[in-house]
């Protein structure tokens, strides 16, 4: 008697316990999956070197395709499709009081990123933002930016442009700059195409032999593992209530 006492709340806990361990993976896959990578290099380092921002109307466009998956779409309802951007940039310097003397030190910089289709090669209509955002270190900088419907459809080409300007209205002395890179291995779904320069506020484009270094994500579709590890979960969890069904009575 002893021996089925301890064996049948054993035989219960058991399933339940496996259960929530897939419901709890299943979970995290699904999170894990919000946001793909579409294309990235902010890995890379060979041959890497700054491009200064000549004057305030100077744009850097970086163009990328998007690859033929995964399917980019507003997968929790919220209405709109999430999309971040993280680009190496370098803030501008600006004479300060430091330490008790005026000297050049990196400065407040604000930075506009735009998500733009293309146009014959070159950056065409707003399809996402202007989204602002600014430092004052060195590094990656996060654009958080969406769009009602996705704007990124597979194998497709894109430009994401960049501005800067002084948050407080004031003049940077030194401008901002961007990584750059020449080597041309990338992540994600996608691919890097031309860096472009325009020192006109878009109006005219000149080419570039290196990549900005970025990565650029987006709200995707699950992938299939995703789903079957959710439908894993959900039928061990009918399993095990119907056996406790039985169990009981």
């Amino acid at each position: 008697m002893m021996k089925c006492m301890i064996y049948a709340p054993f035989r219960r806990s058991l399933p339940l316990a496996a259960v929530a361990a897939l419901l709890l993976l299943s979970a995290n896959a699904a999170s894990a999956s919000t946001l793909s990578t579409v294309v990235g290099n902010l890995a890379t380092a060979p041959g890497s070197s700054w491009k200064s921002f000549n004057t305030l109307s100077t744009r850097f466009a970086q163009g990328f395709t998007t690859g033929a998956s995964p399917q980019f779409a507003d997968n929790d309802g919220n209405g709109f499709v999430s999309m971040q951007a993280l680009w190496h940039l370098q803030p501008g310097n600006a004479m300060q009081f430091v330490d008790g003397d005026f000297q050049f030190a990196a400065a407040v910089t604000g930075f506009i990123l735009e998500l733009r289709a293309d146009n014959g090669g070159v950056p065409g209509s707003v399809i996402g933002g202007p989204v602002h955002s600014s430092t004052d270190q060195e590094g990656e900088l996060g654009f958080s930016l969406g769009s009602a419907t996705s704007p990124l459809q597979p194998n497709s080409s894109y430009w994401l442009t960049l501005a800067f300007y002084a948050p407080d209205g004031s003049s940077v002395a030194t401008p901002a700059s961007i990584l750059t890179t020449t080597d041309t291995t990338s992540t994600g779904s996608g691919t890097f195409g031309a860096l472009l320069v325009s020192d006109d506020s878009g109006a005219n484009w000149g080419g570039a032999s290196e990549r900005a270094i970025l990565e650029l994500r987006a709200e995707a579709v699950p992938e299939p593992s995703t789903w079957a590890l959710a439908a894993l979960g959900i039928a061990a969890a009918a399993l095990t209530r119907r056996s406790l069904r039985k169990t009981a009575a």
